[in-house]
């Protein structure tokens, strides 16, 4: 479960670097249509259990390639059933 707060909304391809060392998980919340601007914005999530089931989360998380360079990403996943599911991964400009 999420504890309560005033959501912080930013546009999905706006996250950046700075915006995952203030607050590790972002994501969609669809079913928050109170205070949500659209279904294109994230706000910061505060996670205190493991949830049933999420809209798509952002999880800050450092990259490594092949050759061993390493960049700041994201994990993209959701929980369904109370069980993760990844769904990819972002790489963002630091």
């Amino acid at each position: 479960m999420e504890r309560a707060a005033r959501h912080e909304w930013k546009f999905w391809t706006a996250l950046t670097v700075a915006d995952l060392e203030r607050e590790p998980i972002w994501g969609f919340d669809l079913g928050s249509e109170d205070d949500a601007p659209d279904e294109f914005h994230i706000r910061p999530y505060h996670l205190e259990e493991v949830p049933k089931e999420t809209d798509f989360l952002f999880v800050a998380a450092r990259l490594r390639t092949a050759v061993g360079a390493e960049h700041t990403g994201a994990l993209q996943a959701r929980f369904d059933r109370g069980e993760l599911c990844l769904e990819g991964l972002a790489r963002l400009e630091e």
